[in-house]
């Protein structure tokens, strides 16, 4: 797992993105899981309890603009 640690989001996602293409990853339900995990968990807290537009659950490319 790839965690965002002391990077900024820009940064993180920047690498998470090498990464997954480097692991040529393709599954973007898997994308989205992986990306979400690893980031710090107040981003992650602040994303899922906002009270609208918020990402669906149901759509993996829409995480890629809560970033």
């Amino acid at each position: 797992m790839y965690y965002q640690g002391n990077q900024t989001m820009d940064d993180y996602l920047d690498s998470f993105l090498i990464l997954t293409l480097d692991a040529r990853y393709m599954d973007s339900w898997t994308l989205v899981v992986k990306f979400h995990c690893g980031r710090k968990l107040n981003i992650q807290s602040q994303i899922t309890t906002m009270p609208f537009g918020r990402p669906t659950d149901t759509d993996p490319e829409a995480w890629y603009l809560a970033v």
